[in-house]
């Protein structure tokens, strides 16, 4: 056998080998797709409704579809105002949460802080003191399900017993003259 035919065979060889090889990554790269960061494009969205006695009463879990990983304020408002009324009840909003599970270095996150637990914690989970543009990071395809944003709702306080009283303004006779309620006060400052 000549040098030249061993380099064809061995030509033909890795040829056959690189279509398989070149198959057998692309399966083995599937199985691991679910690893892979990518944006998020849905998020679970809770609304907890509690009553007066600070009782859960309901949740309602929905998917809300996010334009990548944003979740913008007019949305956010347009998903509140669905649901304040519930069951028949009106509510405010008592607080909004968020969960967002994205894998990076947490050591790069509590450098500066004694107590790391606390900041990792608090790195996931968001309770937000305003109303606005919610941001949801990337993350791994087998914790996607894991994102949520939480709309706790309270029961309004429907008291019809009002603290401030009306004032009617009537004239009240008193013998042959007529008194008013109020009555004006004049200037008796004198000037000297």
């Amino acid at each position: 056998m000549s040098e030249s035919e061993s380099d064809d065979d061995f030509d033909n060889f890795l040829s056959l080998n690189i279509e398989k090889i070149e198959n057998y990554i692309k399966t083995e790269n599937e199985k691991y797709k679910i690893f892979e960061m990518e944006n998020i494009n849905n998020v679970k969205l809770k609304a907890i409704f509690i009553n007066r006695n600070n009782e859960v009463y309901d949740v309602v879990n929905d998917i809300i579809k996010v334009d990548n990983g944003i979740f913008y304020k007019n949305i956010l408002v347009d998903n509140i105002k669905k649901r304040i009324k519930h069951k028949g009840k009106t509510h405010h909003l008592l607080g909004l949460l968020s969960y967002n599970f994205f894998m990076e270095d947490v050591k790069q996150y509590s450098k500066n802080n004694i107590n790391e637990n606390e900041k990792i914690e608090n790195i996931y989970f968001k309770v937000h003191d305003k109303i606005d543009t919610l941001f949801i990071r990337k993350t791994i395809n087998f914790f996607k399900d894991l994102n949520e944003i939480i709309f706790i709702f309270i029961v309004k306080n429907e008291n019809k017993n009002r603290k401030t009283k009306k004032i009617y303004l009537s004239e009240k006779k008193k013998g042959n003259k007529k008194l008013k309620y109020t009555k004006k006060k004049y200037n008796t400052l004198k000037y000297k």
